[in-house]
């Protein structure tokens, strides 16, 4: 695996990161549903659900 493999890995690596702790953080505020959750952070619901369990 080339350098620049590894740099785009860890950089989407990062961004999915990224998305789950504004998920997060999205339904802690509990004034969206987990659609909306999905649909603004770009992860699957079934993911956001599970997500849901954790922070409720």
């Amino acid at each position: 695996m080339d350098l620049n493999t590894q740099v785009n890995g860890a950089r989407n690596a990062g961004r999915t990161d990224a998305k789950f702790e504004i998920a997060k953080n999205m339904l802690q505020s509990q004034s969206l549903s987990v659609q909306d959750v999905a649909k603004f952070t770009g992860l699957p619901l079934d993911k956001v659900i599970e997500l849901e369990k954790e922070v409720r």
